[in-house]
């Protein structure tokens, strides 16, 4: 029983570790702004309304350099320019409770309506 219980708690306390790692997808939204943060050669996306949880003012994130990177960053561009709306998809980082920086969402895919 006391292998049970240990095996049970080992599991929540992983569980709970891993959960910030899961993709979440935002409401559907627009892109407001585009900022290219030089230190750390990121994009940071900020979208309209409060769409993305959990993220910085709950409307940003950044594209990180990566595969596949440079498609979303040109469908980012296609939907401010033409105001076309957009469905983000983004991960929480593992930051303390008490952080609130830009650094708090990645973007890992969008889909363009």
């Amino acid at each position: 029983m006391k292998i049970i219980s240990f095996l049970l708690v080992s599991l929540s306390i992983f569980w709970g570790a891993n959960l910030k790692a899961e993709v979440q997808t935002s409401a559907w939204t627009q892109v407001a702004n585009i900022y290219q943060d030089l230190s750390n050669q990121s994009t940071y996306i900020i979208f309209k309304g409060s769409s993305l949880q959990g993220c910085h003012a709950n409307s940003g994130g950044y594209l990180k350099d990566g595969p596949g990177s440079a498609r979303i960053y040109s469908n980012i561009l296609t939907a401010l320019t033409a105001a076309r709306e957009v469905l983000v998809y983004y991960k929480l980082n593992d930051m303390p409770s008490d952080y609130n920086g830009w650094g708090l969402c990645d973007i890992t895919a969008l889909y363009l309506k």
